[in-house]
Formats: structure tokens, sequence, C-alpha cells
């Protein structure tokens, strides 16, 4: 249970040391909902910031929830830094149309300007949709089909495993 390892954590080992939360996706979920309902003001003393990637934060939540601030620049402490990246603008989630939290990891900026990776691809906000696109990169090389997926499943599971594991 991640709300009882935080606690244990907390009270054994933080020793009044700065401290990050971090996740991806449901982990990232974990992340907000430690910082929604376990988060005191004085552990808040102590978040340097809080990595919340591949998630939905609303509007609402932000408003809710004085511990869940989105971050504005590389500077800020005490922040949810979090994002969700496509290649296209349509390949975004049902599951994040209603996110609000959005900083470009390759420039801390929150609009739209361009962050240029050292790999040659290039990631922009689209602040429609508070997404990341990213352009310049090879989708055959980081994109894996469901034929694939079932191939390598198959290879590594057996069959029938794999077979109620790709839908």
């Amino acid at each position: 249970d991640v709300v009882a390892a935080f606690r244990y954590y907390w009270n054994n080992y933080n020793q009044g040391r700065p401290f990050i939360l971090a996740g991806h996706s449901q982990g990232a979920k974990a992340v907000i909902e430690l910082l929604k309902h376990e988060i005191t003001p004085e552990i808040y003393q102590h978040l340097v910031a809080s990595y919340a990637i591949g998630y939905t934060i609303t509007q609402e939540e932000l408003d809710s929830y004085p511990y869940l601030r989105m971050a504005k620049d590389s500077t800020d402490v005490g922040v949810i830094i979090g994002f969700n990246s496509v290649t296209k603008p349509e390949a975004i989630s049902p599951l994040f149309k209603n996110n609000i939290v959005c900083i470009n990891p390759l420039n801390w900026k929150t609009d739209a300007s361009p962050g240029v990776s050292y790999q040659g691809f290039t990631a922009s906000i689209d602040p429609s949709i508070h997404t990341i696109v990213v352009t310049g990169i090879d989708e055959d090389k980081y994109y894996i089909s469901k034929t694939e997926m079932k191939e390598k499943l198959v290879a590594l599971l057996g069959g029938r495993a794999a077979e109620k594991l790709v839908l």
C-alpha cells in the first residue's frame, strides 16, 4: 500500500531531509493521491517536487487541494511536474481530456515554446489539449504494434497466457 509505505518512510527514514515523489501512469495517480490526502504542512516544507507523469490532474483538483501546485518553471519548489506526450494530437487518450497540468521537460515552459532534445526531436505543448506533441521522432523505432507485442509475449509467456493479455 502506497500510503503505508510513505508513512513508514516519513516516520523512519526521512529525518527532516528534502524529498521528491515520482510516479508514472498508475504511479502518478498514487503520487497525486498522496499529495491530496497525506501531505501535511510539516511534510510539505521538505517536498522538493512531485513528478506525476502520464496521468490527469484537473482544474477542480488544483482548486481543491493546496499541495497540488503546477510547476511554472525550473526553479519552482513543492510543485507537480507533470505531462502527457503524443506524436500526434489525435493520439491523446480520452483519459487525459480534462488534464490541465503540463510542463515541457526540455525547456521548463508551460506555453507552446518548443524544446529541442539533444536526440534531435522537438517537444511543444499543444495548449488546447495540455499535452506535449513530439515531432522528429521515428515512430517505427518506438512504437510496438499489437502483433509485435503478442509475438514478444508468446515468446516470453507461452501462447495461451499471451493471448489473454493482448486484446
